[in-house]
């Protein structure tokens, strides 16, 4: 190996960052014990280690090794370096590897998430998704068709409530959401003060996915009240919400959900009725998350908490 390129080795990263490859090196000395010998396993020589590490340590402004003839050991301050640069350097590792990912040809990416998610939060964070990553098709799946790509194990990334998703995967909850009952402002609960869970028996209610139709009746049946079987679940959000709009039946949503308003429907206070509930991505052990993957779950926790914190104020 050339002086020239060996003379880089020691002196890059003078203009202020911590160079990577002298964190390599340092890992590499301080497993060795011997700059010799990391030498070696680097195919560099003994006096390009040492000048790296001399410049290392004029940088930190500390010294990193005891120098005992051709064995080196780790002061304190090299001790508390050296998970940090390991942790760092998996760091670098973990983000060339997605950018290579990134360059390769993507033939999609296929999610599955509830209606009620696809129809709210999906269209906030779609055009920023495709901005960050053009050439990366995303493939949503709802339903049926969500469904039987999930028993194939045809997803890179399943979105719903627990309840409803597989196991064995690993899990993050991107946010909590609170169920309430939305009517038509003339529907005939609006007239009446308080209302009990047991009123709710002989009324159709409206949801748009089978954990919130779960969820309901097992409240009902946790609260004495007679099984709420009039469950109806559609298969989407609007409609659920122009059935409600019409006083068809009563709608079951998350507070957050936008243009409640807008569709006359008042949320309506049922007495020992709260229910909140998670929602959750996951995607399978073997392999980790892709970064575009983890980019579209960051923005999908973005949005809901903002129109989370929309739907508060308005209240």
């Amino acid at each position: 190996m050339s002086q020239l390129f060996e003379s880089d080795v020691a002196l890059r990263g003078s203009e202020g960052g911590v160079d990577s490859r002298r964190l390599h090196l340092f890992v590499v000395s301080a497993r060795e014990q011997s700059f010799a010998v990391a030498a070696m396993e680097l195919s560099l020589s003994p006096s390009a280690i040492s000048h790296a590490m001399k410049a290392l340590e004029q940088e930190l402004g500390c010294t990193l090794f005891k120098r005992m003839g051709p064995r080196v050991e780790l002061t304190a301050a090299g001790q508390r370096l050296l998970p940090l640069a390991e942790g760092l350097l998996r760091q670098m590792q973990q983000l060339r590897q997605e950018v290579v990912a990134l360059e390769a040809v993507v033939p999609r990416m296929r999610v599955s998430m509830p209606a009620l998610v696809c129809s709210e939060l999906l269209p906030v964070v779609l055009a920023d998704f495709q901005e960050c990553f053009p050439l990366v098709p995303l493939e949503v799946l709802t339903g049926e068709e969500a469904a039987a790509a999930l028993a194939a194990e045809e997803l890179d990334l399943v979105i719903g409530y627990p309840a409803d998703l597989p196991q064995g995967m690993v899990q993050r909850e991107l946010y909590r959401e609170t169920l309430s009952f939305y009517a038509a402002p003339f529907h005939g609960l609006r007239q009446t003060p308080r209302i009990a869970l047991s009123g709710l028996e002989r009324h159709l209610l409206l949801v748009t996915d089978e954990d919130a139709r779960r969820r309901v009746r097992r409240r009902g049946e946790e609260a004495g009240v007679k099984p709420l079987e009039r469950i109806w679940l559609l298969p989407g959000l609007s409609s659920v919400r122009e059935l409600a709009r019409v006083g068809q039946g009563v709608a079951v949503l998350p507070e957050w959900t936008e243009g409640l308003g807008r569709d006359g429907l008042v949320r309506l206070s049922v007495d020992g009725f709260s229910m909140e509930r998670p929602c959750v991505a996951c995607w399978s052990a073997e392999k980790p998350l892709p970064w575009a993957a983890e980019v579209l779950l960051s923005l999908m926790e973005m949005a809901a908490a903002e129109k989370q914190g929309r739907g508060c104020a308005a209240a």
